[in-house]
């Protein structure tokens, strides 16, 4: 049998190799906390404008008479072609060359917002790429601290494992005394 001190020497070992394993998790997890980049700042506010005039709406349809005209007849599709004929000409795509519409002009700006616009073009791009950015692709934040469910599941086992670990070691000490004791009153 082992003695005693081999026995606790290794228990003792054990536990400490488990903290070891702890603490280097959780180093790792701060440390790719730390790597991630910095918040980004909320985006300023958009420029105050004044809000469109109410639109008029339509008029109210003729009332409907309770005579309606039937619907049109189905067109006559055309003969389906011989098979000696050569196949139809295929539709053309439409063309492309249509010019965009015109943009309307704007009304004047205050100057807070001509300042606004004096910004430099990259910086717009920044931060309307970082305005229209979905919520659920935003980088971490310090507060929104995420372990994945691998992470969790080898954290949850180090935990028993230490647990088990402290019930052995106090179980064997418990042991150990009432052997003292026993063997003293012989």
């Amino acid at each position: 049998m082992d003695s005693p001190f081999s026995t606790s020497t290794t228990l003792t070992l054990g536990f400490f190799l488990c903290l070891i394993a702890v603490q280097s998790q959780e180093d790792v997890n701060s440390g790719s906390q730390s790597q991630s980049p910095p918040p980004v700042s909320p985006p300023p506010p958009p420029p105050l404008q004044p809000p469109p005039p109410p639109p008029i709406p339509p008029p109210p349809p003729p009332p409907l008479l309770q005579f309606q005209p039937p619907p049109p007849p189905p067109p006559v599709s055309p003969p389906p072609p011989s098979p000696f004929s050569p196949p139809p000409p295929s539709p053309s795509p439409p063309s492309s060359t249509s010019p965009p519409p015109p943009r309307k002009l704007s009304p004047p700006y205050p100057k807070s917002v001509q300042d606004h616009r004096n910004v430099s073009h990259h910086e717009r791009e920044n931060h309307n790429a970082r305005h229209h950015t979905p919520r659920g692709k935003l980088s971490h934040t310090p507060k929104e601290k995420k372990l994945n469910l691998g992470k969790k599941i080898g954290l949850v086992f180090v935990g028993i494992g230490v647990l088990l670990q402290l019930f052995v070691v106090t179980f064997l000490v418990i042991k150990r005394k009432q052997l003292l004791k026993a063997e003293i009153r012989r």
